[in-house]
């Protein structure tokens, strides 16, 4: 290659450099320029936008929540991502800078939407047609001359209805609120009580008291606080399915809330496999999805405890199983390992396998009852037998918990805790492990 047309090889690379150069810092100043709305959303305070009727809608901040008009709740979600949408609010471009005429852009029934930080207003964005090419809508900005282009999204956000950015929510309320439930079905006064004690911990109060499952009442809870219409019911329409429910089936649920005298209500109907839900606080009305009634309504023996050894197992040092004139005491020993003493010599003092004392304990802690009762509700009657009395130590604390195996007929080992009067119907394969043959076995099994 000669020399000369190297020389213009370099230039031209040079020249090329140069004009990329200069290109991008003017693309930037562009960027920059079409900045349109900048605001942090945790500040506003209110807001005013289109329906997609064309009628304007106001909403308020009150701490965390979105208020429409008076005391009607707005979905805080949906607020929240419009304002989020419209945080940073970019062009895509430039159409005119000063056009004669805003009404072929549809800009002159626009849909609009502005913003309030306490005293201070932001500028109003007013959204047009669709742009003849692309996914672009016109957009003018309150003080600017302008035409400009941004992404449909932010057109299709502001074109919803009233029901749109209501909270569909029937009964909003934070669970840890909660302090006690009741409902029922059809014209019954009670179905099923729930009350949280001062340990934190559910107890069911009817048909009579027994210990609630913490996960059955955090699903009831969940359940009645996330409960949303699928669409409202007019007032006229809502009074002709209230009527027709009263052959079909109708119910209720209360929650009684912490700080509040009054509690929450919601009736619920079902009729023609639809079913809908009402709540005079708040007047919503509205269609439900009929799979949801009976978490809204269970059964009062679907949430009952049926663990019957409901604390931390890792803490006992001692087991002692008595029965007939037999007796066994299995303790743990300072240095971890278990020994166990015995009205039969032999045995006395005999060490016992940690595998074998960790899965009995590891047995109790998953066992779960067929069934449950407290002392004071109706059982049939059929005698119960008695087996044997089992007493579980904490090593800390001292803190006994003893315990009688009974036999139910045919149908298995009953579990009865002495200090709560509670019954535990067990599986016939889980009730083996608390017969003496078993728990004599601990030993028996490691000194023959």
């Amino acid at each position: 290659m000669s020399r000369g047309k190297v020389l213009f090889l370099v230039l031209l690379l040079l020249f090329l450099v140069a004009v990329l150069r200069w290109a991008e810092k003017p693309r930037k100043d562009f960027q920059e320029r079409l900045s349109l709305l900048s605001f942090d959303p945790g500040e506003i305070t209110s807001l005013e936008l289109s329906l997609s009727d064309g009628t304007l809608l106001k909403l308020q901040r009150r701490g965390a929540e979105w208020f429409i008009g008076g005391n009607l709740k707005a979905d805080r979600r949906r607020v929240e991502a419009l304002l989020s949408l419209f945080s940073t609010l970019e062009a895509e471009r430039t159409v005119d800078s000063a056009p004669s005429s805003w009404a072929c852009y549809g800009l002159n029934s626009p849909r609009r939407l502005h913003l309030r930080r306490g005293k201070v207003s932001l500028p109003t964005v007013f959204l047009g047609d669709k742009a003849p090419a692309g996914e672009s809508v016109y957009l003018r900005v309150e003080g600017r001359p302008e035409l400009f282009l941004v992404s449909s999204e932010k057109r299709s956000a502001l074109g919803l209805s009233l029901w749109d950015w209501r909270d569909k929510r029937i009964v909003p309320f934070r669970t840890e609120r909660a302090e006690s439930l009741a409902w029922g079905q059809g014209g019954s006064a009670h179905g099923g009580e729930l009350r949280r004690g001062k340990d934190g911990l559910w107890w069911l109060f009817l048909p009579a008291p027994f210990p609630a499952g913490e996960s059955g009442v955090e699903s009831f809870l969940s359940a009645l606080s996330t409960l949303e219409a699928l669409s409202e019911v007019e007032a006229a329409s809502s009074q002709r399915i209230m009527k027709g429910a009263k052959a079909e089936g109708s119910g209720w649920v209360r929650v009684s809330l912490e700080g509040e005298e009054l509690p929450l209500e919601v009736k619920l109907f079902k009729r023609g496999g639809e079913s809908w839900a009402y709540s005079p606080r708040s007047g919503l009305f509205g269609k439900i999805d009929p799979a949801r009634w009976e978490e809204l309504v269970p059964s009062p023996d679907s949430l009952r405890e049926l663990r019957p050894f409901l604390f931390d197992l890792s803490r006992i040092g001692r087991i002692d199983y008595g029965e007939g004139g037999r007796t066994i005491r299995i303790e743990r020993e300072g240095d971890g390992q278990w020994k166990t003493t015995s009205r039969d010599s032999a045995h006395s003092g005999a060490s016992v396998s940690e595998a074998r004392v960790s899965a009995l304990l590891d047995s109790l802690s998953t066992m779960r009852a067929r069934a449950g009762w407290s002392e004071g509700e109706k059982r049939g009657s059929v005698p119960l037998e008695p087996l044997g009395n089992l007493n579980l130590s904490e090593r800390e604390t001292g803190l006994v918990r003893r315990y009688q195996i009974l036999r139910l007929s045919r149908e298995g080992v009953v579990v009865k805790d002495l200090s709560r009067s509670l019954f535990f119907l067990l599986d016939p394969r889980e009730g083996r492990t608390l017969e003496g043959e078993s728990l004599f076995g601990l030993v028996e099994g490691e000194t023959r």
